[in-house]
C-alpha cells in the first residue's frame, strides 16, 4: 500500500489532526457558549424598561416590576385648594399617581388621558380612584399653571407642586428617572427628560401596581378593576 506521500498527498501528522479537532470542537462549543450568553442578554433587554435610577422590568401581565421599594411620604401643594397635602391625606383611598410636567409636548398629555379615559371605562368604580399628577418642572410649573393644566384633563385631577428639594425626595422614592435635555436648555425653555410610569396607590397608601407608558385605556381599567376587587372594595 502507498503511503500519503507517495500518491501525492501531504502528510497529516497525528499531533496536527489532534490540532484540527481541537480548534473545530472548541470554536462550535464557544459558539454554543456565547449563543447562550447572548440569549440571555436579548431576553433581559426585552424585559429591561429602565435601569435610571433602579432597573424596572415590564412583566407578562403588562405591569412593571421594580428592584427596590417603591413609594413613601411626601408634603406637596396640592395647585387647586392651594393647600399642603401629605400621603396621609390619600390614606383610605385608592390613587393613581403619575409625574411629569405641564409643557411636556406628548407623553404627558397622553398619559394622563389615558388615566383620565381608563377611569372613566371603570364607571361608577372609577370614582373611587384619585387620579394626582405631581410636577417634575417646579421651577415653570406655579399652582396656578398646574391648576389650569389638570383641568383640561378632568375636574378630578389633582395637581401637586411643591420646592425642588421635596419633589427630588419624592422622585427618588418612586424611583422617577429625572433629567434636563442638555440639548434644549435656553433661558425658561428646555425639555424634561423623564420616565413615565403610572403607579397605582392602595388605600393603605402601599404601591400596588406600576404600569409602563403607552398602556391602552381599556387595559388598564380591566386591571384597576381587578386590583380594586382583590383589594375588596
Amino acid at each position: 500500500m502507498r503511503s500519503a506521500a507517495a500518491i501525492g498527498l501531504p502528510g497529516r501528522s497525528p499531533l496536527l489532526i489532534l490540532g484540527i479537532l481541537v480548534c473545530v470542537f472548541g470554536s462550535v462549543a464557544l459558539m454554543g457558549f456565547l449563543g447562550f450568553i447572548l440569549r440571555g442578554i436579548v431576553v433581559d433587554q426585552s424585559t429591561l424598561i429602565s435601569e435610571f435610577p433602579t432597573p424596572m422590568y415590564l412583566q407578562s401581565d403588562g405591569t412593571v416590576r421594580a428592584t427596590v421599594h417603591v413609594g413613601g411620604p411626601f408634603r406637596l401643594l396640592d395647585a387647586n385648594s392651594g393647600k399642603i397635602v401629605s400621603d396621609a391625606d390619600y390614606l383610605g383611598k385608592w390613587q393613581l399617581i403619575y409625574f411629569g410636567y405641564t409643557r411636556c409636548p406628548d407623553v404627558c398629555p397622553t398619559e394622563l388621558s389615558h388615566i383620565v379615559a381608563a377611569l372613566n371605562l371603570m364607571g361608577q368604580r372609577g370614582a373611587l380612584i384619585t387620579p394626582i399628577f405631581i410636577t417634575v418642572d417646579p421651577k415653570r410649573d406655579s399652582a396656578a399653571t398646574m391648576a389650569h393644566y389638570v383641568g383640561l384633563f378632568s375636574p378630578r385631577l389633582v395637581g401637586l407642586t411643591g420646592d425642588q428639594q421635596e419633589l427630588a425626595r419624592v422622585e427618588w422614592e418612586y424611583n422617577v428617572y429625572v433629567l434636563l435635555n442638555p440639548n434644549t436648555v435656553s433661558g425658561n425653555n428646555y425639555d424634561v427628560v423623564h420616565s413615565a410610569y403610572i403607579y397605582l396607590i392602595n388605600a393603605k397608601g402601599e404601591v400596588a401596581a406600576i404600569y409602563p407608558p403607552n398602556a391602552e385605556p381599556a387595559d388598564l381599567a380591566r386591571n384597576w378593576m381587578r386590583q380594586l376587587a382583590a383589594g375588596k372594595v
